[in-house]
């Protein structure tokens, strides 16, 4: 079903952008802002992970920052090609299991803690960006800073309501957690700025470029094609014609990016073969067999 999805998701794509074209731009990048782009994004996961380490110290498990990076970029390695929108997650999970007997919900709540205190601060930003440009979709929704005010104050009461209520050991860390996914989110808008300087798109066109793109990440979050691939293509190059983009450039930026986060996903595979005993190949074995 995800690879019919993921099919379906570039057919669409590529009824609206030209291979031609596409190609064309690629050939045209300046990949000095690629590899700057690369750089920062891998530097936002490094917090990233820092932000993981926190959840997990609360319940005493007993990482260094540099066990939790490896663990988090193997993740990172397995979560570009098993299937399952948190297959990373579930090796998290299994491989902490093996090596210090905590109990599975223990280590679900807490790693499903840190996924979802990013994705609330993601939310947060897009509906940001969107009041930002409001003036632009005016014309589509009527009231629109009224309706994005309420969307924040909802989405933050619900999100403290849920963290006090189903998982009172991490509630302590929204503020430190919440800093860091700003600055990790922020991080990566700015990576992918770099794609946008890379292909020479006028700066004053970035704000739309960005909305979409959070707009993306939300999206192929979801298990609902394989490692988001085609979703965020789908949502920039349809939304491009909201803010009247050049659909080509759309999608030659989002699949750009797609390619920063691959090459970064790989690069978990070093961490792999540095760190290969029994207790890795079980959680291995455990993670796909749950999956």
């Amino acid at each position: 079903m995800k690879l019919a999805i993921t099919c379906l998701a570039f057919y669409l794509v590529f009824r609206k952008v030209s291979w031609a074209e596409f190609t064309a731009l690629f050939r045209q990048l300046d990949f000095t802002w690629v590899a700057v782009s690369f750089l920062l994004y891998n530097f936002s996961q490094c917090l990233s992970a820092a932000r993981l380490l926190l959840f997990y110290r609360s319940i005493d498990i007993p990482l260094t920052y540099g066990e939790c990076l490896s663990l988090y970029y193997r993740a990172m390695f397995y979560g570009l090609f098993l299937p399952g929108g948190v297959s990373g997650d579930a090796y998290k999970v299994v491989k902490l299991q093996n090596n210090y007997q905590r109990s599975y919900r223990e280590l679900i709540t807490a790693t499903l803690s840190d996924r979802a205190n990013g994705l609330v601060v993601l939310l947060s930003i897009g509906l940001m960006m969107i009041f930002y440009v409001n003036k632009k979709l005016e014309a589509f929704i009527n009231g629109l800073p009224f309706i994005i005010i309420l969307l924040l104050i909802a989405g933050w009461l619900l999100y403290i309501g849920l963290m006090y209520n189903f998982a009172k050991p991490f509630h302590r860390l929204i503020f430190k957690a919440t800093l860091l996914s700003a600055i990790i989110q922020s991080l990566q808008l700015l990576a992918f700025f770099c794609i946008l300087s890379a292909l020479n798109i006028a700066a004053a066109k970035w704000s739309y470029y960005g909305i979409l793109f959070y707009g993306g990440s939300v999206l192929s979050a979801l298990p609902i094609s394989i490692s988001g691939m085609g979703i965020r293509e789908w949502v920039m190059v349809t939304g491009s014609g909201i803010f009247g983009l050049q659909q080509d450039y759309a999608f030659t930026a989002s699949f750009t990016f797609f390619l920063v986060v691959s090459l970064s996903s790989l690069s978990g595979v070093l961490f792999n073969f540095a760190s290969r005993d029994k207790t890795l190949i079980k959680a291995e074995e455990k993670a796909i067999e749950l999956l």
